[in-house]
């Protein structure tokens, strides 16, 4: 899982430097996940390794945010040093309001009684403590890594191979028109606010209507492809 988010980082940061640095919030939050996991008392089994699984993907977007608002501020010609602090307080707490608000929605698995509590707690401690310990590299290992390594766009496109470089460009084109489309949708959106927002009410409303037809149960049933014999003697 770990390198599969390493893989599209590359694909749309389209930079190895870039994609190195942010990768490095996986191993670490793992780590240090692992560390608060042994002082809980927790252990690593299908509920806490289901958690990290969770939550590797989750791990890098704290430092992604970083890295491209430091990569921003180095674009304009900014010193090194005022773009990292600058870009690094510009979001603070857009970063860890994301954060909190990842975390909390788990909040309520702490008043389920039962066996459901015994399940779902580890789980929900191995996302958590993950999800902080992102926050935590973001604002302290990303920006460190940024200052050594990082270089401004224009600069790492000239040391790039050639190949590699014609390789950027074509992909640069690609995604600015996935940007002209995007911008043509919201266009559109912003026009036609009336219709969008009545769209949206009707799909919630609607929504709403099949709860009741989806039914509830404890646990899902399962097809364990098995069959139970039962012989009783006369």
């Amino acid at each position: 899982g770990s390198l599969l988010a390493a893989a599209i980082i590359l694909v749309f940061l389209r930079n190895l430097t870039s994609t190195l640095i942010i990768s490095v919030a996986i191993p670490l939050s793992i780590l240090v996940t692992f560390i608060v996991l042994y002082f809980t008392g927790q252990t690593l089994n299908v509920f806490t390794l289901g958690g990290l699984a969770l939550g590797v993907g989750r791990l890098v977007d704290d430092s992604i945010v970083e890295l491209e608002n430091i990569q921003r501020h180095l674009n304009t010609g900014q010193q090194r040093w005022d773009a990292l602090l600058e870009a690094a307080r510009e979001v603070a707490m857009p970063i860890f309001a994301s954060t909190v608000t990842t975390v909390v929605v788990f909040l309520p698995i702490f008043f389920v009684v039962g066996i459901a509590k015994l399940l779902l707690i580890p789980l929900t401690l191995t996302i958590a403590i993950a999800l902080f310990t992102s926050f935590f590299v973001s604002r302290t290992v990303t920006p460190v890594l940024c200052f050594k390594y990082l270089k401004p766009e224009q600069e790492a496109h000239r040391s790039m191979p050639d190949w590699w470089r014609r390789f950027m460009d074509w992909s640069r084109g690609r995604y600015e028109a996935i940007d002209d489309r995007y911008q043509q949708m919201l266009s559109w959106a912003l026009t036609h606010r009336r219709v969008l927002i009545g769209s949206v009410i009707m799909i919630f409303v609607g929504s709403l209507a099949l709860v009741p037809a989806i039914g509830t149960e404890f646990i899902p049933v399962t097809d364990e492809s098995q069959f139970r014999i039962v012989v009783r003697a006369p």
